[in-house]
């Protein structure tokens, strides 16, 4: 699940890296925001993932 997880976030921050690339001007960096934002939800989950008590309130 952790390997999952650190690939999804990495991935989806290589990706808007690699669409962003071949853009130019505020387009490229449009795209590779797009990817930063993408890896947010991992991010959550991943933290999620390390540090279970975190939801246990909800």
């Amino acid at each position: 699940m952790l390997t999952l997880l650190l690939l999804w976030l990495f991935g989806s921050i290589v990706v808007g890296y690699y669409e962003g690339v071949s853009e130019v001007g505020h387009v490229k960096l449009a795209k590779l925001c797009r990817g930063i934002l993408g890896a947010v939800p991992p991010i959550v989950q991943f933290i999620l993932f390390l540090f279970p008590p975190m939801y246990q309130d909800f």
